[in-house]
């Protein structure tokens, strides 16, 4: 006797497996096609025959596939060690921002630890799950550069600024040549006038003190003018 669990006309793409077992016996035994018809002829078997789903034909997987999948596997390790430490809440969005994500994301990337791998794949996956635009991670990126350039501008101005600024030393030349400035305008006003005929001829003393006060403008000697402007004080 034969029990056929499925139709064998409906599943002709389906290889059969054919058991037989002795009548009164619990244990069932695989044959081959011969052997099962010899025993369907004999009373003294009991024979049944299963039909299971056909094996799909699948083309080989890539290995690209292969190494997303062995990456993937590495990636759930570490989330599972990091859960156990109590952490999570990244798909939370009050809990958790894409700037905070993308920070981490930019910061683990100098770590250069065992594991920055998984780490930086992990937050980008986060990011991705959760959506997000990805120029909040170029803005995170640029951060530390425009910090490191802010600075960079900051210690710059501050040497220009000590450069620049009057050394104790100078102080004295410098407040004498803002106060010789009135002096040398009047010294061109005099040359001019003089050029002009607008002014009389002067003491050669008034003439030679201007003159001086020019040739120490012109030669950009600061001692020059220094002496001029405490002479012309005088």
């Amino acid at each position: 006797m034969t029990t056929h669990l499925q139709s064998a006309g409906a599943q002709t793409e389906q290889q059969p497996i054919r058991m037989v077992r002795t009548k009164g016996s619990e244990m069932w035994e695989q044959v081959d096609p011969e052997s099962f018809e010899f025993c369907e002829q004999d009373s003294d078997y009991e024979c049944r025959e299963f039909y299971t789903a056909p094996i799909a034909q699948t083309a080989p997987q890539h290995f690209d596939d292969r190494a997303v999948d062995r990456f993937a596997i590495a990636m759930k390790a570490k989330m599972a060690a990091a859960r156990a430490k109590g952490r999570g809440g990244w798909f939370d969005r009050l809990q958790c921002s894409d700037k905070r994500l993308a920070r981490l994301l930019v910061e683990h990337l100098s770590k250069g630890n065992e594991g920055t791998f998984e780490d930086v794949a992990i937050f980008a996956m986060m990011l991705h799950q959760r959506g997000e635009d990805p120029q909040v991670l170029a803005e995170a990126a640029e951060a530390p550069i425009k910090k490191e350039r802010g600075a960079a501008l900051e210690l710059g101005v501050k040497a220009m600024e000590s450069k620049t600024a009057p050394q104790p030393e100078q102080s004295g030349l410098v407040e004498a040549l803002k106060a010789d400035r009135d002096q040398l305008l009047a010294a061109a006003v005099f040359f001019f006038g003089m050029a002009t005929g607008g002014l009389e001829e002067s003491e050669c003393g008034e003439w030679d003190r201007h003159e001086a006060k020019i040739d120490a403008a012109l030669s950009g000697s600061p001692e020059g003018l220094l002496r001029s402007a405490q002479g012309g004080a005088e």
